[in-house]
C-alpha cells in the first residue's frame, strides 16, 4: 500500500469554506492558491480572494457589533389585505404592511409596530370593547403552518399564539366575539376550514400563551375574506357573525352550550335585483340586523334579514343613521340610511389641501377600505396608499403612506440631502423625505420600462441616473430631473442591473445582465458619453464598484465571478493578486470579495440568496448590512473574512430584501422586493433601549423671505401650514424653479450622544435643503 494510502483519512475537500469551517471564529487561514490565495464559497459557488498582506485579525472582529439596528418608521401599506384598517384609538390607526402590523399615530407620524409575524401578515381585525387585535399571516417556510396572534395595541410586544395545521396554507380572515372570549379565524385551505378559539384572550395575551382550538370545519368552496360581528346578537352562549368572501356573502350563528356539543349554522344571503359576483366590505346599520354591502359591481346594497336590496368599494356607518362609501374611481360618497340617498359626491381631486392635487396628478385613489372615528376618514386602497380626510370638510389632510404597486429593486440615498430615491419594476422612480418620514407626494417620475437600479453623483448629487429594461440608461440632472444621456447601452437589449459612480464623480459603470460593464465619462459641463465596454464576465452582472482613486472598477457577476479593468482605457487585469492592497470607494456594496466572505456563512445560502450588501460611513465604518431572500436584514462587523462570524439578524419584511444603503449620516434604508415596504433604521448601542434619535431642527423654517421657490410641492420640506396655498408669481417661479445646488446649505452638522458606557455614538439625519429639491413644475 503506498505512503498516501495508509495515512490517516481526509476530508474529501480540503478547502477552506462554510461546509468545513475551521475551529472558532477564526479568519480564512487556508492558503492554496499562488500568490496566497484562498479558496472560498459565495453560497454554492467557488471563487478565490486575496487578503490584504498586512491585515491582522483582531480577537472581536468576528464578535456581535456593539452596534445594533432600530426600526424608526416603515414606509408603505399593504391594499391587498381587505378589511384590514382600523382606529384603535382616537389618533392611531392599525394596518398591515409586510410582516408587520403598523400602529401609526395620523398626526404625529409616530410609529409603533406589532412583530409577532413571521411571514406576511393577511388580515387584521379590532375588538374595541377590550382594546384587543387579531392578525393573521401566510404560513411560514418550511414545516410550520400559519398562525394568528391576539394582542392590544397598548403593549404590542406581547401576545398569544393561535397556530394552525400544516396544510391551512394562510389565515385570510379573523375576528374576536364581542366579550373578548371567542375568536374565529378562516382559512385558505382546499376545504376553507375556520376554526374556534377560547380565551379569556387578554389574560393570554398577557401570559404570551399558546392556544389550542376547541372546533373546526368547512366554511365552504369559497374563500373568506372578512368578518363582521354583529355585537347586539351575541352572548357568552352564542356568537353572531357575517362573512364576505368570494362569490358570497354568509350569515353564521355558533351557540355554546354548557353541556352539548357546539353547533354552528349558516345562510348564504341571496340578493334581490342586480346580484353580485363577489362582495368586499360589510357595514352594521342598527341592532335589528340591518347592515349595508358593497360589491365588486360597484353597488351598495341594503341587507334585511340577510337578503340584499353606486361604483363603491367599502362602506362604514357614521353617527346618525348615516354612511360613508368609497369608490374605485377615488370617489368619496356620504348618504342617509333609511333612503339609501345620497347626500354628497366628493371626487378625490376635488377635495381642499394641495396633497389632493399633488397625488391626482401621478396616480388614482383606487378605495377598498375605510375605518372612521369621529369627523375623521382613514381611506385605504388597492395601489397602496393611505389618506386621512376629514369628511365633515371635505379636506385630504395629509396622504399617510404611497408605496411601490410592483416589485421594487433599486434604492440611493442623495449624499447631501435627506432624501431616498427608489424605482420598481413598473418603472416609477419614488422620493422620500428622511428627515420628515413621508413620502414626496406627487413626486414620481415615470419611464417607458421597468427601472432596476439607479445611483445619485457622489460630489454633489447633481447627476442622477436610472437602469432600465431593455439596456436603457438615462442620466439626469437633480432635481430638475431634466436629461443630459439617454441611450440603449445594451445591444441584446439586456437590463440594466447595477450603476455606481465613480469617487470623484467623472464615470459611471453601468453592469447589465449581458455580462458587459459599460464605462461612460462625464465631463465639467455635465455631458455623459461611452466612454468603454467592459468585457470578460461569463454572466450577469449583480453589482460595480470603483477604486478609491477612480483608476480601476470591479464586477461581480451572477457566477461568483470578480473582474478588474483600469478606467482609462478599459484593459481587463488578469491578476487579481495585484488588488489585495487597492482601497475600494466607500461604502462597500459589492456582495462577493475578500471582506464579505462572512456573509455568505449561512449554510443554506446559494449564490443568489444575496442582493444586496452596504457599509456604513464613519465612525462606524466598521459595520456592514446585507439583506436576503428569506426577508431578513442581517448586520455584521467589516471586513468580515471568516466563515462563521457571529451575525444579527432582523426580521419584518415578507418579500426577499432587494437592496440595502447607509446614508453618509448612517440612517440604513431596506427595501422589500414585493412586500410593498421600505424599513428606515437607525444605529443604536447595543442594550440601550432609550430612544436616541435626536430631534431635527428643520433650517428652511430661515428660509421664509429668501428667491426659494414656493409651489404645491413645497409642503415636502417643511410644515404644511407654511406652505402657500397658491403661486401668486407662476412665471418667475418656471424660469428658476431650482436653486444651485451649491446655493443649499449643506454643512455636515454631527449632532451626538453619549451612551451609558461612555462611548460617542452618531445619529444624524441631514435635512438641510430637502425644500428646494423636493418641487418642480
Amino acid at each position: 500500500m503506498s505512503e498516501r494510502s495508509s495515512s490517516a483519512p481526509r476530508r474529501r475537500n480540503s478547502t477552506c469554506c462554510t461546509k468545513f469551517p475551521p475551529k472558532g471564529k477564526k479568519p480564512l487561514t487556508h492558503q492554496d492558491e499562488e500568490g496566497g490565495g484562498q479558496r472560498v464559497r459565495f453560497g454554492r459557488q467557488r471563487s478565490v480572494v486575496f487578503p490584504p498582506t498586512r491585515w491582522h485579525p483582531k480577537k472581536t472582529d468576528a464578535t456581535l457589533p456593539d452596534m445594533s439596528l432600530k426600526r424608526e418608521y416603515v414606509y408603505g401599506y399593504n391594499g391587498s389585505c381587505r378589511n384590514s384598517l382600523h382606529f384603535v384609538s382616537e389618533t392611531e390607526i392599525a394596518y398591515p404592511v409586510a410582516c408587520l402590523v403598523v400602529i401609526l399615530d395620523v398626526f404625529s407620524n409616530k410609529q409603533r409596530f406589532f412583530e409577532g409575524h413571521t411571514n406576511d401578515v393577511q388580515c387584521l381585525a379590532w375588538n374595541e370593547r377590550h382594546q384587543l387585535c387579531i392578525s393573521g399571516q401566510m404560513d411560514e417556510k418550511g414545516t410550520a403552518g400559519p398562525k394568528a396572534c391576539i394582542w392590544s395595541p397598548a403593549r404590542p410586544s406581547s401576545f398569544c399564539n393561535l397556530p394552525h395545521p400544516r396544510d391551512a396554507r394562510s389565515v385570510s380572515a379573523a375576528a374576536i366575539s364581542p366579550d373578548g372570549h371567542v375568536a374565529v379565524t378562516f382559512t385558505t385551505d382546499d376545504a376553507r376550514s375556520f376554526y374556534l378559539w377560547r380565551g379569556p384572550f387578554g389574560r393570554a395575551v398577557a401570559k404570551e400563551a399558546t392556544l389550542t382550538h376547541i372546533f373546526s370545519g368547512s366554511s365552504g368552496r369559497q374563500s373568506t375574506l372578512g368578518v363582521f360581528m354583529f355585537e347586539a346578537a351575541c352572548s357568552s352562549s352564542t356568537m353572531t357573525f357575517t362573512t364576505v368572501g368570494v362569490g358570497h356573502f354568509k350569515h353564521w350563528v355558533i351557540n355554546f352550550p354548557q353541556n352539548s356539543p357546539i353547533t354552528v349554522s349558516q345562510k348564504k344571503g341571496v340578493y334581490g335585483k342586480n346580484p353580485a359576483r363577489n362582495p368586499l366590505d360589510w357595514a352594521w346599520r342598527k341592532d335589528d340586523g340591518s347592515a349595508w354591502l358593497v360589491a365588486d359591481n360597484g353597488q351598495l346594497y341594503m341587507v334585511m334579514n340577510h337578503s340584499a336590496s353606486k361604483p363603491l368599494a367599502c362602506v362604514e356607518q357614521l353617527p346618525g343613521g348615516r354612511w360613508i362609501a368609497g369608490a374605485v374611481d377615488g370617489t368619496i360618497y356620504v348618504g342617509s340610511g333609511d333612503s339609501m340617498k345620497v347626500e354628497e359626491e366628493i371626487p378625490f381631486a376635488e377635495l381642499q389641501g394641495s396633497q389632493a392635487q399633488a397625488f391626482s396628478s401621478t396616480a388614482t385613489a383606487r378605495f377598498n377600505a375605510i375605518t372612521v372615528r369621529r369627523h375623521l376618514a382613514v381611506f385605504g386602497c388597492s395601489n397602496h396608499a393611505l389618506f386621512l380626510v376629514d369628511y365633515t370638510r371635505l379636506e385630504l389632510l395629509r396622504v399617510l403612506q404611497v408605496s411601490h404597486t410592483t416589485e421594487a429593486w433599486a434604492l440611493d440615498f442623495h449624499p447631501t440631502l435627506a432624501i431616498l430615491a427608489t424605482a420598481s419594476a413598473r418603472g416609477g422612480v419614488r422620493f422620500w423625505n428622511v428627515a420628515d418620514r413621508k413620502a414626496a407626494v406627487g413626486k414620481v417620475l415615470r419611464s417607458e420600462f421597468p427601472a432596476w437600479s439607479l445611483a445619485f453623483q457622489p460630489t454633489d448629487g447633481s447627476l442622477l441616473a436610472v437602469g432600465m429594461d431593455k439596456g436603457l440608461l438615462e442620466v439626469m440632472h437633480f432635481p430638475s430631473l431634466q436629461p443630459t444621456f439617454r441611450e440603449r447601452l445594451s445591444r441584446s437589449a439586456e437590463r440594466v442591473s447595477s450603476l455606481r459612480f465613480s469617487p470623484c464623480g467623472r464615470y459611471l459603470a453601468a453592469g447589465s445582465w449581458d455580462q458587459e460593464v459599460y464605462l461612460l465619462h462625464i465631463d465639467s459641463e455635465s455631458r455623459v458619453t461611452l466612454h468603454r465596454i467592459l468585457s470578460g464576465n461569463s454572466s450577469s452582472i449583480v453589482s460595480v464598484m470603483f477604486s478609491e482613486d477612480s483608476r480601476y472598477v470591479m464586477s461581480n457577476s451572477k457566477d461568483c465571478q470578480i473582474l478588474h479593468w483600469t478606467t482609462k482605457d478599459g484593459t481587463l487585469q488578469r491578476s487579481q493578486s495585484v488588488f489585495r492592497d487597492t482601497r475600494w470607494q466607500a461604502p462597500w456594496t459589492s456582495v462577493l470579495g475578500w471582506p464579505v466572505v462572512g456573509i455568505w456563512s449561512d449554510p443554506k445560502y446559494d449564490a443568489s440568496d444575496i442582493n444586496s450588501a452596504c457599509q456604513a460611513y464613519a465612525p462606524h465604518h466598521d459595520l456592514l448590512a446585507f439583506g436576503d431572500d428569506y426577508g431578513c436584514v442581517k448586520l455584521l462587523r467589516y471586513p468580515s473574512p471568516f466563515l462563521n462570524p457571529r451575525i444579527e439578524v432582523f426580521t419584518g419584511h415578507a418579500s426577499f430584501v432587494t437592496a440595502v444603503r447607509f446614508s453618509p449620516s448612517n440612517v440604513l434604508v431596506t427595501l422589500g422586493g414585493d412586500d410593498h415596504s421600505i424599513c428606515q433604521w437607525s444605529l443604536q448601542p447595543r442594550g440601550f433601549e432609550e430612544d436616541l434619535t435626536p430631534t431635527l431642527r428643520h433650517p428652511w423654517a430661515e428660509l421664509e423671505g429668501s428667491e426659494a421657490p414656493q409651489d404645491r410641492f413645497a409642503f415636502l420640506g417643511r410644515s404644511e401650514e407654511a406652505t402657500p396655498r397658491e403661486d401668486p408669481d407662476p412665471e418667475p417661479r418656471r424660469s428658476r424653479v431650482f436653486q444651485d445646488i451649491n446655493q443649499v446649505q449643506i454643512g455636515e452638522e454631527e449632532k451626538r450622544a453619549t451612551g451609558p458606557t461612555g462611548k460617542r455614538f452618531y445619529h444624524h439625519q441631514q435635512s438641510q435643503g430637502v425644500r428646494n429639491a423636493l418641487q418642480w413644475d
